[in-house]
């Protein structure tokens, strides 16, 4: 926990969090592994049993948008017990898990608040292990890519972040919720009231950020939430989620590997041009158009 969140804890602090699991230590709380572990033994049985067929599914899922590449890493996951309301599952790069591989790390305690069966929760954690696959297969992509390169090279300033939040953010979403139930009535023909929202609050926040309209530290808080906070709030996310959709139905998924190999700039001018292509999608800010 210390490398990935920035915090630090004793090992007497650990010792107590084991001896009383309601205390916890540095987000490290067994205390759902007691009151829920019945709910954990079966959400962990299920998982085992569908072990073979939920590798295939991720990686068919996560393969559709990825470009082809010659070698790629395997992706470990592992489930652990955290304080619920920390994180669901979280991608971590080899160096930070102190692994040889990217690591996926699934908090159990957050897991059993999915739904209110061991079904239902299974199904779900599916497409969340599929949404984290991309980050880690992302990461993959973005090594030797000519248009990633020159992203960077233009800076990490406040719009190209939440350009890259769009990409990032957005095409591993639209993975995620592809596979749930009801995305019919999400990624409609018209745009719908949460694609409308996320891209009001995406250009709110673009304006803000450009004109620095507001403290430092209330200026953070709009660039986190971006991608951190409740889900329909993540415009960053959500809007890029929704961009993903439109990309691909205007012009291929070809278009969509596209922007995944070349990078966020490459995402946007897709987008734009999809905007053209369909009147009716809400068009980028023009903070973000400046990129291009």
């Amino acid at each position: 926990m210390t490398e990935p969140f920035g915090c630090k804890t004793s090992l007497a602090e650990i010792e107590r969090a084991l001896a009383n699991p309601d205390s916890g230590a540095c987000g490290f709380g067994l205390h759902p592994a007691y009151t829920q572990r019945q709910e954990a033994e079966d959400l962990i049985r299920e998982i085992r049993s569908r072990s073979a067929g939920l590798r295939g599914r991720i990686a068919a899922r996560v393969a559709r948008y990825l470009p082809p590449k010659s070698r790629w890493s395997p992706v470990r996951i592992r489930l652990g017990f955290v304080s619920q309301l920390t994180f669901d599952a979280v991608t971590l790069d080899p160096a930070t898990a102190h692994d040889s591989l990217p690591v996926i790390l699934v908090n159990v305690s957050d897991v059993l608040l999915y739904g209110s069966s061991t079904r239902d929760r299974a199904d779900q954690l599916e497409s969340v292990l599929a949404h984290e696959s991309f980050h880690a297969a992302l990461r993959q992509v973005q090594d030797g890519s000519p248009g990633w390169r020159a992203y960077r090279e233009r800076g990490q300033g406040a719009i190209t972040h939440i350009a890259d939040v769009m990409l990032n953010e957005g095409v591993a979403h639209y993975i995620d919720w592809q596979g749930r139930a009801g995305s019919d009535t999400l990624f409609t023909d018209a745009p719908g009231s949460r694609e409308k929202f996320a891209f009001a609050q995406l250009a709110k926040a673009c304006r803000r950020l450009s004109d620095r309209s507001g403290s430092t530290y209330e200026l953070i808080e709009v660039l986190q939430m971006a991608s951190i906070g409740p889900l329909w709030s993540k415009y960053g996310a959500v809007s890029g989620m929704f961009a993903a959709h439109r990309i691909e139905k205007a012009m291929g998924r070809e278009a969509l590997v596209q922007a995944v190999a070349q990078g966020p700039l490459e995402f946007l001018r897709l987008y734009k041009e999809t905007v053209q292509k369909t009147p009716a999608a809400p068009p980028l800010p023009p903070e973000l158009t400046t990129l291009l």
